[in-house]
């Protein structure tokens, strides 16, 4: 029985020896260590698309590691495809009372994403009590919450839309094309009260949504 147990034990580590082999190899780095530091390096450079595969392989070694769950979900919501799975891995991480604070702010992100306004609001106003006022001016906080109430209202008015005619139309206007008349309120052109810095940045003519 000994015997047996000491070739499983063997067997076990030749295989983890062999998977981190090609993960490594895959990757072009020497070590764990070495892959570690390039996703970090990514990351902080705000290089999130490459960082994603990096983190994702960190993940697939350590699951239910606090910080890969955060840098990975961030990465995911800010450059993946699948962005809606963004907040599976950032609930993980917001369990981790040492974690980054913006934690609360991403998540809430990947909550809006997903429709879900009440979580995403619950979360922002975590990310508000725990954050400096310096860094909810930088993450537009309060738009934030706002945006939260708004989504909640327009979710409890909600109604099934059927397109019965499409048209081409200006990006600037594409608005005036659809017909209100039946609905509880109308979409029209944001005043300047309303933008945001980044808004005026982009020089972008957003809309918003007025209810009756």
């Amino acid at each position: 029985m000994r015997r047996i147990i000491n070739g499983n034990f063997s067997l076990t580590i030749l295989l983890v020896i062999v998977c981190s082999g090609q993960l490594f190899s895959e990757t072009k780095v020497s070590s764990e260590t070495d892959l570690k530091k390039r996703a970090d390096q990514y990351f902080t450079a705000e290089n999130y698309e490459a960082a994603l595969p990096d983190y994702s392989r960190l993940l697939s070694l350590y699951p239910g590691e606090s910080n890969y769950n955060f840098r990975f979900g961030v990465c995911l919501l800010l450059a993946g495809k699948e962005k809606a799975n963004a907040a599976t891995y950032l609930e993980v991480a917001s369990k981790d009372p040492k974690i980054n604070e913006e934690v609360w702010y991403f998540l809430g992100k990947s909550f809006m994403i997903n429709n879900e306004f009440a979580k995403a609001s619950e979360a922002f106003e975590k990310f508000k009590i725990s954050a400096n006022t310096q860094n909810q001016k930088k993450f537009e906080i309060e738009s934030c919450i706002l945006n939260c109430k708004s989504g909640i209202a327009l979710s409890k008015k909600r109604k099934n839309v059927v397109i019965v005619n499409s048209t081409d139309a200006a990006r600037n206007d594409f608005f005036n094309n659809f017909d209100f008349s039946n609905a509880s309120g109308r979409i029209v052109t944001a005043a300047e009260q309303f933008l945001t810095e980044i808004d005026r940045a982009k020089q972008k003519n957003p809309i918003m949504y007025i209810g009756n």
